[in-house]
C-alpha cells in the first residue's frame, strides 16, 4: 500500500462513540459534585459570617 493507511468509516464511528460516551460519564460525575461543593461553600461562609459578627457592647 505504499505507506497509505486504510480507514473504516464504521471503526471511526464507533471510536467517536466511545469516546463521546465516556466523556458523558465524567461530565455527569462531576456535576454530580456540584451539590456537594456547594453545600460545603455555603458551611464556609456561614461559619466565617457568624464567627465575624461582633456582639453588641
Amino acid at each position: 500500500m505504499n505507506g497509505e493507511w486504510e480507514v473504516s468509516p464504521r471503526e471511526v464511528a464507533e471510536h467517536i462513540m466511545r469516546l463521546r460516551e465516556h466523556i458523558a460519564k465524567e461530565m455527569a460525575e462531576d456535576l454530580a459534585r456540584v451539590s456537594a461543593d456547594n453545600t460545603e461553600v455555603l458551611k464556609r461562609t456561614l461559619s466565617m459570617t457568624f464567627t465575624e459578627v461582633q456582639p453588641p457592647l
